[in-house]
């Protein structure tokens, strides 16, 4: 060496020599120790490098601070980029390494030059630096200085992973993971992720709990992937931080623990991170592990907004439809509605079609409603599935009822457990209707409506009990579920114990006075016969009939309803 290191600091230059050497026999231990000494004498390659190595993982496990502790060192001597330069000359990969880096991040006061980088990655990447292998892949990647061509990309990554480098692992999973360059490879994603997140890297960390918890490359491990979300969490990284908040609240893969939730969703949320802020928002909105304020709701739901996170815009729009908080805005719900929507939330997804099937706020349209129940439907949002089902059993878009796809979508609802997508099955069940008949399965999905509080399917199993359809006749049973679905204000169920207790059909006795109440509750809805049979029953001289007719007041023909 013949640079000014070496006419000023021998001993640091001999060590610096020393770690080269070693580095290049991929002796990284002995590489290290040996940078250290020159380092330690001030030696700007020497820190440059111990700074690449720490942060590499290829001695053991990443060490960011030591890595940004060097790297500061390195920077801090002005001479540093000229030395540099008389090195690489040489053919010295640490210094064209560095020229490169310098060059890529416009550091050491020089402007950004791509087209430098990747001179300078390229003749270290060459020689087998690991480091600049890594980098030259990066910038094919991006297209930076160079053409982008990802399978170039893929070739460099390949190459600095297979050495064992971190990042190489790292980047080349991330590839792995979106199908660029190579087909799309969860397995192999998923291994290369792990054995960079192995090393300490806290982003390959953070990834690989993301794919755990998806399932991307193997079985779903929320065990697991709250395991690595904690380490990259505890390494400062704010994206595991908000991760690992959402787990606790949530009770993920980590016991609930509102207490952890919060700590953690308050570091991400400070650091940015929009998820963290919606989740605070939420919590804030119901009073989960914090003082409940709508205020602080909407603080937090509108920092998240201001990054486009889907759920804060939809938990804002349904705060405008609703007027929480806002002046009631049906016109700002929609729009925010709208941004969520296109960002692929399922929830807004189902409201913007909800709005366009009735012509709320925007001219009714079926096909555009239809097409925003599809998207969300086929994220397995069940109110979607549900509506889209009744749409093909319907036949309302033209070419006649398509049932086969209405059972489909209707079993999918019903398996999350969807009231209405239970009973709409089970009176297919019941009829028929696209299935075999029957009635067993009929009444067990209608129990499963039934439990879940719709009124719909007391009444219909008051119905099967009432007529004996596929159960035994039983009045007593019938009684018990009209009652149980009238309670829930179902106006069918209404009406018909109105008829029961006014003819005395499968109950005790007649009973003018409770067939005039159910009556009036079924009239209240706009059921028109019960208003009927009232009016007959005081032409009859019920006093109690004639009371409700005259409280209910003129009809109206748009409330008319029959059912």
């Amino acid at each position: 060496m013949t640079d000014d290191t070496a006419k000023t600091d021998p001993g640091g230059d001999a060590a610096y020599d020393e770690g080269l050497a070693r580095y290049r026999d991929a002796d990284y231990g002995a590489a290290r120790i040996a940078w250290a000494t020159a380092a330690d004498a001030g030696h700007a390659l020497a820190q440059f490098g111990l700074a690449r190595l720490e942060q590499s993982g290829l001695t053991g496990e990443v060490d960011d601070a030591a890595a940004k502790r060097w790297l500061e060192a390195a920077l801090a001597q002005p001479d540093a980029p000229a030395r540099a330069e008389i090195a690489a000359a040489g053919g010295d990969v640490v210094a064209q390494f560095l020229l490169g880096w310098l060059a890529d991040k416009g550091e050491g006061g020089r402007a950004r030059d791509d087209a430098a980088a990747v001179l300078w990655y390229r003749r270290g990447a060459d020689l087998g630096f690991p480091d600049a292998q890594c980098n030259l892949g990066c910038l094919y990647a991006e297209g930076r200085g160079v053409e982008q061509d990802v399978g170039q990309a893929v070739l460099w990554l390949r190459r600095a992973a297979e050495q064992g480098l971190a990042a190489g692992q790292y980047n080349l999973g991330i590839l792995c993971h979106q199908g660029h360059g190579l087909p799309r490879d969860e397995i192999q994603a998923r291994s290369w992720m792990r054995q960079a997140a192995e090393k300490g890297l806290a982003e390959a960390q953070y990834n690989l709990a993301v794919l755990l918890d998806r399932g991307d490359g193997g079985a779903v491990d929320v065990e697991g992937a709250a395991s690595w979300a904690r380490r990259a969490a505890e390494l400062g990284l704010a994206p595991a931080q908000g991760m690992l908040g959402g787990m606790f609240y949530r009770g993920r893969g980590v016991p609930h623990d509102l207490g952890q939730a919060e700590a953690w969703l308050r570091k991400a949320a400070d650091a940015g991170v929009a998820l963290a802020r919606a989740l605070l928002g939420e919590m804030s909105y119901h009073g989960h592990g914090v003082a409940k304020s709508l205020d602080e709701a909407i603080r937090w739901f509108e920092l998240a907004a201001e990054s486009n996170h889907p759920e804060a815009l939809f938990n804002l729009a349904q705060l405008h439809r609703a007027g929480e908080g806002f002046p009631e805005d049906p016109g700002c719900a929609r729009e925010l509605w709208t941004r969520a929507a296109e960002l692929g939330h399922a929830g807004a997804q189902f409201c913007l079609g909800r709005l366009h099937q009735i012509g709320d706020g925007v001219p009714a349209d079926l096909g555009v409603a239809v097409e925003w129940f599809r998207k969300a439907a086929a994220q397995g949002q069940a109110d979607a599935q549900n509506e889209l089902g009744q749409i093909r059993e319907s036949g309302v878009e033209g070419g006649g009822p398509d049932v086969a796809s209405a059972v489909h979508l209707y079993e999918q609802a019903a398996e999350q457990g969807h009231p209405w997508g239970l009973f709409n099955l089970g009176n297919l069940h019941e009829r028929g209707d696209g299935v075999d008949q029957s009635f067993d399965r009929a009444i067990e999905l209608y129990r499963k409506a039934a439990d879940a509080g719709l009124a719909a399917a007391w009444f219909s199993l008051g119905t099967l009990h009432l007529d004996g359809d596929g159960v035994e006749q039983s009045d007593d049973k019938a009684l018990k579920h009209f009652e149980r679905a009238a309670a829930l204000g179902d106006a069918r169920a209404l009406y018909t114990l109105g008829d029961m207790y006014r003819t005395g059909d499968g109950v005790a006795a007649e009973d003018p006075a409770k067939a005039v109440g159910y009556y009036r509750g079924a009239a209240d809805q706009g059921y028109a016969l019960a208003r009927t049979i009232l009016a007959q029953m005081a032409e009859d001289g019920s006093a109690e009939a004639k009371i409700a007719i005259d409280e209910l007041g003129p009809a109206g023909g748009d409330e008319a309803i029959e059912v």
